[in-house]
């Protein structure tokens, strides 16, 4: 029997190009200027791009550049 070793077409994410400028444009933000008001408005609207307003509550961001915030393992 085959295995379908891709992801469904309908399921691959997409992203359109305002949010890779805005993705862009949140990553030269430096690390002091990543507390503005901006910034997280930014950030907000980066989140509803893509669809992703659950994890943004909960503090996980694409924009995140420490280590995983949960234990080796899981």
């Amino acid at each position: 029997m085959p295995a379908k070793l891709r992801e469904a077409k309908e399921r691959r994410p997409r992203f359109n190009a305002e949010a890779l400028e805005l993705f862009r444009g949140l990553e030269a933000v430096p690390a002091r200027r990543r507390h503005t008001p901006k910034f997280k408005d930014g950030a907000h609207q980066l989140a509803r791009l893509l669809e992703q307003t659950d994890e943004y509550w909960t503090g996980n961001s694409v924009l995140d550049r420490g280590r995983p915030c949960h234990p080796a393992g899981y």
